[in-house]
């Protein structure tokens, strides 16, 4: 069965205890990098927009930084 996920988003809290929140609470749409860094999945841009709202505290990344580097998939 193909995956309904379209878009990945890295997800980073000021609050540790904010961050665990909303991976403990999206469980099942959260998976973890290379490093062990939390992406948010998802199947669609409005989801996306939602979840932004309903998690004010919770920044979302398009790209990873890791020790200075970004990181992003080559076309």
């Amino acid at each position: 069965m193909p995956a309904c996920y379209n878009l990945a988003r890295w997800v980073t809290c000021d609050e540790p205890k904010e961050l665990q929140r909303f991976i403990d609470d999206n469980a099942h749409r959260v998976a973890l990098d290379a490093l062990d860094a939390p992406a948010v999945l998802l199947g669609y841009a409005g989801e996306l927009r939602a979840m932004q709202e309903n998690w004010p505290k919770i920044k979302f990344h398009a790209l990873r930084e890791h020790a200075g580097q970004v990181f992003q998939r080559q076309l």
